[in-house]
């Protein structure tokens, strides 16, 4: 596990963005899987059975929220400084992306589509991918703790004011 950290850590950025983006995609499918589970007929073969009819609602929204957390810069910030700035961010980002695909569905889709799924799947996702991105500022911190404990030597600055 430790090779495969260092690996990760020392990836170029374009391959640390694609990782990125598709540990998103995976909580994307992920959420809606869930919120199907939790929403519909008992069991995951009726969540699923479930989903195969709305495949498309899966389909639209990966492409809202990937757009969307782009447009919000989610993809352009060094997620081992996450702050609170980047949560709202991202919340901003699920909240738009939900609307959007809530809006689509009601114009363009069936009846039959539970609409409660939107407010569960929106809530699952956040929690998923604002998680993933918590441990990686977690890991980050960690690694570069316990990295430089033992391999610095440490030394004591006198004077250096606010440095």
């Amino acid at each position: 596990m430790g090779k495969v950290c260092f690996f990760v850590l020392y990836l170029a950025r374009r391959y640390k963005l694609l990782l990125l983006v598709i540990s998103d995609i995976v909580s994307m499918v992920i959420s809606m899987l869930l919120a199907f589970y939790l929403l519909t007929s008992p069991g995951l073969v009726g969540a699923t059975a479930s989903l195969s009819r709305f495949w498309w609602v899966l389909l639209l929204s990966l492409a809202f929220r990937i757009g969307t957390f782009r447009n919000f810069g989610l993809y352009h910030w060094a997620w081992q400084y996450m702050s609170v700035r980047e949560v709202v961010a991202l919340i901003k980002a699920v909240i738009l992306s939900t609307i959007l695909l809530a809006a689509t569905v009601a114009i363009f889709g069936n009846r039959e589509f539970p609409p409660a799924i939107f407010v569960v799947e929106g809530l699952i996702c956040f929690a998923l991918i604002g998680g993933v991105r918590l441990a990686i500022r977690y890991w980050k911190d960690a690694h570069l703790s316990f990295s430089q404990a033992g391999n610095e030597k440490r030394i004591l600055i006198v004077g250096a004011g606010d440095a």
